[in-house]
């Protein structure tokens, strides 16, 4: 019994690699921003949720006040010492993977792992990692991806509007 459940256990790591998950991802149904941003490639990380649900985006904006995030980029993400987040500039791009990124390992890695500025906004300091490194202000995957759908949803309402 014990050597089927060994079996079993490693063709699910087997297959996790293969899948670009880590075995941590697996043992965990939200793992941390960080965990997810390690376990897969650039450009493959898919927001789960729709950024024209107004429920999930009302809920995101909640989570980007807790988090504080309001302190740099606006309580509207009309920008202050960081850049807007509600206009069209993407100083890295609009892609969803690179905003989850971006929040997880702040400008810094992020531009260490190969991105570079796109654009430019007036910003008086970088992005600071906000899942990765000594503090930890995002704990899951699940609240940060509903801060991305919040800020993709000022975006859709100005593309309808």
């Amino acid at each position: 019994m014990m050597s089927k459940n060994l079996s079993t256990i490693t063709t699910l790591l087997f297959s996790a690699g293969l899948l670009g998950l880590s075995a941590t991802a697996i043992a965990n149904e939200d793992p941390t921003p960080l965990e997810l941003v390690t376990a897969n490639p650039q450009g493959t990380l898919v927001n789960p949720f729709d950024p024209t649900d107004p429920e999930i985006a009302k809920e995101g904006h909640q989570i980007f006040m807790e988090t504080g995030c309001n302190g740099c980029h606006g309580g509207t993400g009309g920008g202050g010492m960081g850049p807007p987040l509600s206009n069209q500039r993407w100083v890295y791009g609009d892609e969803p993977d690179t905003l989850f990124r971006l929040v997880t390992l702040g400008t810094q890695t992020l531009q260490e792992n190969g991105y570079s500025r796109i654009a430019s906004e007036k910003v008086k300091a970088p992005m600071p990692p906000q899942a990765s490194g000594g503090i930890v202000i995002i704990e899951s995957s699940e609240r940060l991806w509903k801060i991305i759908t919040w800020i993709q949803s000022l975006h859709q309402e100005k593309d309808n509007g």
